[in-house]
């Protein structure tokens, strides 16, 4: 996480890469590669990192929050505002806030 908050993305991305070669089932390190790769505006990879946390873990509101705003940023807002809709009925006050500015009434 070091990595990422001082800017070197593609060495973090290699860094969650390998942990998940090693350890395949652990959810955080798929959701911290989709943030660096969201961070890199790679919105695409983000998602399917974050559909692969949701796979692991149906019910987290935090990767549906994040994967709903991947979505909007790439352009989907349908997928956007399912998953923070979905977020929300989880509990997630970011998806409550995210919804007011991305979803329509």
């Amino acid at each position: 996480l070091v990595l990422t908050s001082s800017g070197h993305y593609l060495e973090a991305e290699s860094d969650f890469s390998s942990a998940i070669a090693l350890r395949p089932s652990v959810t955080d390190t798929y959701f911290n590669r989709a943030n660096v790769r969201a961070a890199m505006k790679r919105y695409g990879d983000a998602i399917r990192d974050y559909s692969t946390v949701l796979q692991l873990s149906a019910r987290d509101p935090d990767a549906l929050y994040a994967r709903g705003i991947a979505h909007h940023l790439n352009g989907d807002s349908p997928a956007a505002c399912k998953d923070l809709r979905r977020a929300s009925s989880f509990g997630s006050a970011q998806a409550d806030m995210a919804m007011i500015k991305v979803c329509p009434k």
